[in-house]
């Protein structure tokens, strides 16, 4: 951490945190401001296992597809057991999407 005095009335300091840079505006009380860094990269890439986050808003946005009673499966009609089975798909989903995007 460094600290650079911009004006005389102010006091800035930059915070170096897990490889990306903020620029901290404080006073004698408290941090006024939190703003990234002029030359820090802000830019996130998109990953392409992002894109497994759509598959349960397809599967359940159309319920005239899956709105009818047959197959059965227990003695619950295919409505109900359908989308029970996207909860635990989704579930299952972000699980994957989140330990691969978290390297």
């Amino acid at each position: 951490m460094r600290s650079v005095t911009l004006q005389e009335s102010e006091h800035w300091v930059v915070v170096d945190y897990q490889a990306k840079s903020f620029l901290l505006r404080c006073d004698m009380l408290a941090v006024m401001a939190i703003e990234p860094m002029p030359n820090s990269e802000t830019k996130r890439r998109r990953s392409r296992w992002e894109l497994l986050l759509v598959l349960p808003y397809l599967g359940l946005c159309f319920p005239a597809l899956y709105a009818r009673q047959t197959p059965a499966l227990w003695g619950f009609p295919f409505f109900y057991w359908y989308q029970f089975a996207w909860v635990i798909a989704a579930s299952s989903l972000m699980g994957i999407v989140y330990y691969k995007l978290r390297r």
